[in-house]
């Protein structure tokens, strides 16, 4: 439980107070994954974000052929994942499947949404961060279409 306190502190110490990170603690999930695990699925439930700790995670897409599905993102240390499901109680848009064994944090949205209520500041910050994230990986994607084209 104690290097879970500490792999948490390291994560969110870059943008959360040490009083938000622990009420953050509680409420967080570990979750592990081996190689070729799935975290979730396209059109399953989304009911929160998970943040990749360790390892690495690949976000597939549909081609349109038949079952055959594209690599469209891989994703490391520090990035969020289904950050969507923190947002609305729709389903996820894409399958994500561990590449390598990893480790992730994962935040419920009823959990997310009882610490704006405790302190509305909290939302505000964390959600600067994830769509600064967010963001960043948009342009990424961009670039590489751009490459693309």
């Amino acid at each position: 439980m104690v290097e879970y306190q500490g792999v948490v502190h390291a994560f969110f110490k870059e943008f959360l107070t040490e009083e938000d990170v622990a009420r953050l603690f509680p409420v967080l999930e570990l979750v592990h994954l081996k190689s070729r695990a799935i975290l979730f699925e396209r059109d399953q439930d989304a009911g929160g974000v998970y943040f990749v700790v360790s390892g690495e995670v690949a976000v597939l897409s549909e081609t349109g052929f038949g079952k055959r599905k594209q690599v469209v993102a891989l994703l490391h240390k520090g990035a969020p994942v289904g950050e969507n499901g923190l947002l609305t109680a729709g389903t996820h848009g894409r399958t994500v499947v561990a590449v390598e064994e990893s480790t992730l944090l994962h935040l419920s949205r009823s959990s997310f949404e009882q610490l704006c209520e405790e302190r509305p500041e909290f939302g505000i910050i964390f959600f600067r961060w994830l769509l600064g994230r967010v963001s960043l990986r948009l342009k990424g994607s961009t670039e590489r279409l751009a490459h693309i084209l």
